[in-house]
């Protein structure tokens, strides 16, 4: 089967903004910039679907207390979330010349 990704118009504002960053220099820092939040967005999309439930069954009821209000699935959602975005914004500070990972002796 073949499998459709979707654009959605928000998405596209996104990119357009990535694009005209004013704080990287050229357009090569760009793009670089914007396949690799593509791809990070691409990852945790793969991610979501291959790990994370879109429903939990129980076969019985429950006792509702607060830690079983509390989702664990959620929790890995933001995190991974979170990872990505940081990774993005380190990627930016790199291509905006804000610090080296490699030191020059």
């Amino acid at each position: 089967t073949e499998k459709w990704y979707s654009v959605s118009f928000i998405q596209v504002m996104l990119l357009g903004a990535l694009t005209t960053l004013p704080s990287l220099d050229n357009l090569l820092k760009r793009s670089i910039l914007i396949v690799a939040v593509f791809l990070l967005a691409l990852f945790v999309i793969k991610l979501h679907k291959k790990f994370l439930p879109h429903a939990s069954i129980q076969l019985r009821n429950q006792n509702k207390t607060i830690i079983s209000g509390l989702s664990f699935d959620a929790a890995v959602s933001w995190f991974m979330s979170i990872v990505a975005a940081t990774l993005a914004a380190v990627l930016a500070l790199y291509l905006g010349g804000y610090f080296n990972l490699v030191s020059k002796s």
